[in-house]
């Protein structure tokens, strides 16, 4: 397992966050092609915005980065005849998605006039087959609104779990699971209003829709170590 170098896309103003995604994609896409390593090899993106994570800025970036991600997986397609599942497409690599004030010294503040993006990944390069790697992943991919489970609102895999078996490892001896799993970023919101509980209304204090939020995140990131058993 390798982590990319970050890769870098700028806009001269928010709503230039399509464009920025699609330079920072294109990057990493040129470096893959190069190196012969296939999107479906991403166990998990990293992505770092230079803005506060406001419901249109989410959102515009969301539909660049499902846009970006398919077009490329569809490009890369590969042959699934001598796979023994039918599966093969089951699980989107994971993502982190962070925000801050900023991402380089020439970038020093969170501005309306500035964006830029930082993009990396995890990935599996190395002997194995790329139908075996993909067979031997477990993950949830919850895909519809759940009362027990995060909403999955944008195109990525809850959690994915890699065998220990195709991670190069000195000393297995130490591990206690025979998976290493990746899980996305949980952010508190209601499963089923797909809110934030400072959105609801119901909490006239901010501290205390804080809290809640919180505590959401958590009970998220628990439910699926649970539901994925791992």
């Amino acid at each position: 397992m390798y982590i990319t170098s970050n890769y870098y896309g700028t806009g001269e103003k928010v709503d230039e966050i399509y464009k920025a995604t699609e330079d920072a994609f294109s990057q990493m896409k040129n470096v893959f092609t190069l190196n012969k390593i296939k999107p479906q090899q991403i166990v998990q993106f990293i992505v770092v915005l230079s803005q506060h994570l406001s419901p249109d800025v989410f959102s515009n970036f969301n539909e660049a980065y499902t846009g970006q991600l398919n077009r490329w997986l569809e490009e890369m397609e590969i042959d699934s005849n001598n796979l023994k599942t039918e599966y093969i497409d089951s699980y989107m690599p994971t993502r982190v998605c962070i925000c801050v004030n900023s991402l380089s010294k020439e970038t020093v503040y969170c501005s309306d006039e500035v964006l830029t993006i930082s993009l990396s990944a995890i990935v599996y390069y190395g002997d194995i087959n790329v139908f075996e790697w993909i067979n031997s992943l477990r993950g949830l991919y919850v895909q519809s609104i759940s009362h027990w489970a995060p909403a999955n609102i944008g195109p990525y895999s809850q959690a994915i779990a890699v065998p220990i078996s195709n991670i190069q490892l000195d000393d297995f001896s130490t591990c206690v699971t025979d998976y290493f799993t990746f899980y996305s970023g949980q952010i508190g919101l209601i499963p089923e209003l797909e809110v934030i509980p400072s959105e609801t209304g119901y909490f006239s204090d901010h501290f205390e829709a804080l809290e809640v939020e919180s505590w959401l995140s958590l009970r998220h990131c628990h439910r699926i170590m649970k539901a994925n058993i791992l």
